[in-house]
């Protein structure tokens, strides 16, 4: 997927499903907000001259749209490494676009700034719990490829217990001979009862 130029807010998205209905998941809208300010590290983005937004968050994009310049982007979710929210002192969401798909957001790019490719993103909405929690979605959703194990098969019984949700009992857990050969659970000892 790739960042997207918008002219208008696209029309096919659906705010509510109704019972019964379907709809294509990026059409899905889980959060919507028509007033929200943007602030954007570094200055020298598309967004610069943002003034008041249209934040639209759906299960694969993220919508931003300024109607006052009749410009937008649709922001694949997985371009968002990072999100939190902030309380004090006015509440606040904080995400990260990071990778070289983001180039098309940045204005006069230079030889230093191709390096970093990190924006960063301040939304200042009214309704930053439910803006947080479309967000909190989309992670489930769109996991992070980066935080699976490089080592491949390394453990491979002992994660698969851990990554399932299952419990580790005396039942399925690694012997005593497997623990101690192996470096990363050596630390760890079983004890008979």
């Amino acid at each position: 997927m790739v960042i997207v130029h918008l002219t208008e807010v696209p029309k096919e998205l659906v705010r509510t499903v109704p019972t019964g209905s379907t709809c294509p998941d990026e059409a899905e809208i889980l959060f919507h907000e028509d007033s929200g300010t943007l602030v954007v590290q570094p200055a020298n983005t598309v967004f610069s001259k943002f003034t008041g937004i249209i934040i639209i968050i759906t299960s694969k994009n993220l919508l931003l749209f300024d109607e006052s310049f009749s410009q937008g982007w649709r922001i694949p979710y997985n371009l968002v490494t990072l999100h939190a929210k902030q309380s004090q002192p006015k509440p606040y969401i904080y995400m990260q676009l990071e990778g070289d798909s983001i180039e098309p957001l940045f204005e006069n790019t230079n030889e230093e700034d191709e390096e970093d490719n990190v924006l960063e993103l301040t939304l200042y909405l009214n309704n930053v719990e439910a803006c947080y929690d479309a967000l909190c979605t989309c992670q489930s959703m769109h996991p992070d490829s980066s935080s699976e194990t490089e080592d491949g098969d390394d453990n491979e019984r002992g994660n698969s217990l851990l990554d399932n949700g299952n419990w580790i009992t005396a039942d399925n857990f690694l012997s005593a001979d497997e623990v101690d050969a192996d470096e990363q659970l050596s630390k760890w000892q079983r004890t008979e009862q």
